[in-house]
């Protein structure tokens, strides 16, 4: 049978400040990846906006002339 592996406190706190460590980075990410998708919705809303303002300006040049 293995022996069982005692930590001292100050391992234990080391061993949980970095499982926190890498809980927030994991959320940083999600939150980073979140940004992303919004930004790429708006990127694509402002593209579609784009294309109704040049169909408007073509409509009113083609009335002008």
């Amino acid at each position: 049978m293995a022996e069982d592996i005692k930590f001292s406190d100050d391992e234990l706190k080391q061993i949980s400040d970095i499982r926190t460590a890498y809980a927030e980075i994991t959320n940083r990410f999600g939150q980073i990846q979140l940004t992303k998708y919004n930004i790429q919705k708006q990127e694509e809303q402002a593209e579609i906006d784009f294309e109704s303002v040049k169909v408007k300006e073509q409509e009113v040049l083609k009335g002008i002339t």
